[in-house]
């Protein structure tokens, strides 16, 4: 409750094991901005994620605190997982100026997947104002960036007992432009369930899909229940799409 919006909250340099920012609520005028201090913020872990960002509104998470480092948070490893995760209801989040490398899992993730609490259900939460720039991933196992759901209509979960077709959330406004990624086991950049006012620009993505697995081989995918503005983006060296 001591964090309002409009405030900032700066992170120490150096190294550190993992990171969660949780029920951070800025509001549509004034983010909260969560940014590194004067140096380098290094994640380097075995846990199951390097950043989680759980039930967080208008909030921005950037490396562009010393203009010595370009990426002044960077998450050089995750022995177990993903690299950074948005969910939890989260909505209205900026990711700018940060590095993600060596991860078991994703790049970067940003969605929440509905549940039989049924409060994150396509009626009852929209993920808003995504926006990921100025980034640099590399040596991912899995997708560089999953950005949105890809069950698009609905998949069926046991709640109570009774099988119950959920279906996820949309995501209204998203932004993904001036990122570097390189070296992914599968989709350099995967968008789904972005009904409303995406665009996808000015991004390289380069040596992408490298496991070569079935289904998961483009540079950028494109998913089900999106409308997508995508120009300007340099895809090489890849082995599909």
């Amino acid at each position: 409750d001591q964090v309002k919006p409009g405030d900032t909250l700066i992170l120490d340099p150096g190294p550190r094991n993992f990171l969660i920012l949780r029920n951070l609520n800025g509001d549509d005028d004034n983010q909260i901005i969560v940014i590194n201090g004067k140096g380098e913020v290094i994640i380097d872990t075995d846990h199951y994620f390097g950043i989680s960002i759980r039930n967080c509104r208008f909030l921005r998470l950037t490396g562009s605190g010393d203009s010595s480092h370009f990426y002044g948070i960077a998450i050089q490893r995750v022995g177990h997982g993903g690299g950074i995760g948005v969910g939890e209801g989260s909505t209205d989040i900026e990711l700018d100026h940060m590095s993600v490398e060596h991860c078991s899992g994703v790049g970067i993730s940003a969605k929440t997947d509905p549940d039989c609490t049924f409060d994150y259900t396509r009626e009852k939460f929209t993920q808003f104002n995504t926006c990921i720039h100025d980034n640099y991933i590399s040596q991912v196992a899995y997708e560089g960036m999953y950005i949105g759901s890809t069950k698009y209509f609905g998949q069926m979960v046991s709640c109570g007992g009774r099988d119950t077709l959920l279906l996820p959330s949309l995501l209204d406004g998203v932004r993904i432009y001036n990122n570097i990624v390189q070296h992914t086991g599968w989709d350099g950049i995967q968008v789904s369930s972005a009904s409303s006012d995406c665009m996808i620009y000015d991004n390289i993505i380069m040596f992408d899909r490298q496991d070569e697995f079935p289904g998961q081989m483009s540079g950028i995918i494109i998913g089900g229940g999106s409308k997508c503005d995508c120009f300007n983006n340099r895809v090489s060296s890849g082995k599909g799409n």
